[in-house]
């Protein structure tokens, strides 16, 4: 057998790609029960959109990467692992896809060794991944809690050790203090073992530990016995070691404990059975991607969205899935970027464990994941909870400058009010792009999701990762480059394109989306929002000099009946204070009626914008 059609972990190639693409069809038809679950650490209803997306990405990437090796050389299965952990990595949106890529990295990282010779018993290989999955997505995350995916993703690990008569090697399974225990592994399970098919036993046995800690999630984590839910991102995890499971199973003895579920145990609620003795039945699980499970009991009730208003007669409340109170959230906006940078090992794992530590002074919810070159790239995925996004990112920026590689910077920059996510009164249509970070705060709470070109231009994928945060079927996208519109608008046919080229027009139309109260993205919203771009008069000047400011005062902003002037301003850090001293002055000279808007670029220089827009009186 070749070296690439030698299966690691008990998968070729073939059976990555089925393991993804099954766990990915399981994701979606539990999306919306895993979103409407996510109660921590924010309940902002995302949890199943925000896994089912970033594997989804992961195996885009294995798809792409497969497409253009050459057909005399097939990938083998270390290389199909590393594809889906390079584009999970890439794709990873919030608190709980992040830390899924970094989980698919830690096994991909150790499946790559086994690829390259060392142990050979198939079944302490995939032990092994386990643990290095498990053990990934521990440390990637500051301030670990117990009841979630990493609990699931700890005992897993566990129970597949004790299957294989291994040791516990994580060193963080001593510190993370749990109410969970994993089903000790049966004699039967035990002795077959030892056959062709230890993979097989070994997945079964972690995805049978890993229901039995997303059961007792709730009695671990305040936040979920307080909404009286299980985990959401536990059970996602769950839902993957059901796939891969169900890959490995095909010669696996279904009789080795009938009593135990087998495959994806579909759950039709996360409701936890705690607190109040009065409660109906927990919803009995039931294979309806594996076949029914015929000796399973019909539950006396399942909580669903049509029948909720039963619950007073049941015990269950209306509010079941959104118990707590929302305007309670972690950080007023949720941060994301990625950090591109060439690195040794040991300078990535400074860098990382020091981006987590000044990530946690300024915020909560803090995931840093990636690292070194090990998979052929230098990257890092972050995400933070935060009232400070500018600071999130010169945390970052702060700590490269201290490393060799001159030509690190961040890109994909992702900005959304979290207080709005949260908020079922509103829905957010519209993406917005901008170079300016000093505006950014603003431009979210008025309703958009914002990108931030940190460095360089940003590109269609940016713009595919922005409106993968934004609802609807079509969404408003506001650009700042002629050339992006034209792309966007070719592959998006349905969204509605505003070019703003600078700034101070984006500040405008920000401004008038604010006003409308954001709403569906209609062509007529988008218009409307043109409109104001293109009715704004505006000058960069990157080395501002009284004169030229007299200038503008002087041959444009002379008093106009019927009409009164906007003069918004956005100044570089290093602008001279004076000068806008003068050109407050000066304007209150040339137009006393003038409104005066001045906000900071947020931008390293010394230059400013002004943009003067004519309003009816």
């Amino acid at each position: 057998m070749s070296q690439a059609a030698q299966p690691v972990c008990g998968l070729d190639a073939a059976a990555v790609r089925s393991w993804c693409a099954l766990a990915l069809e399981r994701l979606a038809a539990n999306r919306d029960l895993l979103n409407e679950a996510n109660v921590f650490p924010v309940a902002d209803a995302d949890t199943g959109t925000n896994m089912y997306l970033t594997l989804r990405g992961g195996l885009q990437q294995l798809d792409d990467d497969s497409a253009a090796a050459s057909s005399t050389t097939p990938p083998s299965a270390g290389a199909a692992l590393a594809s889906v952990a390079h584009g999970a990595l890439m794709a990873a949106r919030g608190n709980s896809g992040i830390i899924l890529s970094e989980y698919l990295r830690g096994f991909a990282r150790c499946a790559l060794e086994f690829s390259r010779g060392g142990e050979s018993d198939l079944g302490r290989q995939l032990t092994r991944a386990l643990r290095a999955a498990a053990t990934s997505a521990f440390a990637a995350v500051a301030q670990p809690a117990p009841g979630t995916i990493l609990t699931v993703a700890r005992v897993a690990a566990e129970a597949a050790e004790a299957a294989t008569a291994g040791e516990v090697t994580d060193e963080h399974s001593a510190t993370e203090h749990s109410a969970t225990e994993h089903s000790a592994t049966t004699p039967t399970e035990a002795a077959q073992y030892q056959s062709d098919n230890s993979a097989a036993v070994v997945a079964r046995t972690a995805l049978l530990a890993g229901h039995t800690a997303l059961d007792a999630t709730a009695e671990q984590l305040d936040a979920l016995a307080s909404a009286r839910v299980l985990d959401a991102g536990a059970y996602g995890l769950v839902i993957i070691l059901s796939a891969l499971e169900r890959i490995l199973d095909t010669t696996l003895d279904a009789s080795l404990d009938p009593t135990r579920p087998s495959g994806l145990a579909e759950r039709t609620s996360l409701r936890a059975a705690i607190q109040n003795p009065n409660d109906p039945p927990a919803a009995q699980r039931e294979s309806a991607v594996n076949g029914a499970n015929t000796d399973a009991k019909t539950p006396a009730f399942a909580y669903t969205k049509e029948n909720a208003h039963l619950g007073a007669a049941t015990g269950y409340s209306e509010e079941v899935f959104h118990h707590l109170d929302h305007n309670q959230v972690d950080g007023e906006f949720e941060v994301m970027y990625l950090v591109h940078a060439t690195l040794s090992e040991q300078e990535a794992q400074e860098f990382s464990s020091h981006l987590r530590v000044a990530l946690q002074e300024i915020g909560e919810s803090v995931v840093v994941v990636g690292g070194a070159a090990h998979l052929g790239t230098g990257l890092w995925n972050v995400h933070v909870h935060t009232d400070w996004p500018d600071q999130a990112m010169r945390a970052a920026e702060t700590l490269l400058r201290a490393t060799s590689d001159t030509n690190a910077r961040l890109s994909r920059v992702l900005v959304r009010d979290l207080t709005r996510q949260v908020s079922s009164n509103h829905t957010v249509t519209t993406v917005i792009c901008t170079s300016a970070p000093g505006i950014v705060p603003d431009i979210a709470r008025g309703g958009a999701v914002v990108l931030l070109a940190r460095s360089g231009e940003l590109t269609l994928t940016d713009i595919a990762r922005g409106r993968s945060e934004a609802e609807g079927v079509s969404r408003v996208i506001v650009v700042n480059q002629n050339e992006l519109a034209r792309h966007v608008r070719a592959a998006y046919p349905d969204d509605h394109v505003v070019v703003a080229s600078d700034d101070a027009r984006v500040v405008a139309v920000a401004t008038a989306l604010t006003l409308a109260g954001g709403g569906p993205a209609t062509a007529e919203l988008a218009n409307t929002l043109q409109d104001v771009a293109d009715g704004a008069t505006t000058w960069r000047l990157e080395h501002p000099s009284r004169e030229e400011l007299g200038a503008i005062l002087a041959t444009q902003l002379a008093p106009q009946a019927g009409t009164l002037p906007i003069v918004t301003v956005l100044a570089d850090e290093r602008c001279p204070v004076s000068l806008l001293a003068d050109l407050h002055d000066g304007l209150e000279r040339t137009n006393p009626s003038a409104e005066l808007i001045t906000l900071a670029s947020g931008r390293n220089g010394q230059g400013l914008t002004v943009s003067i827009e004519w309003v009816d009186e």
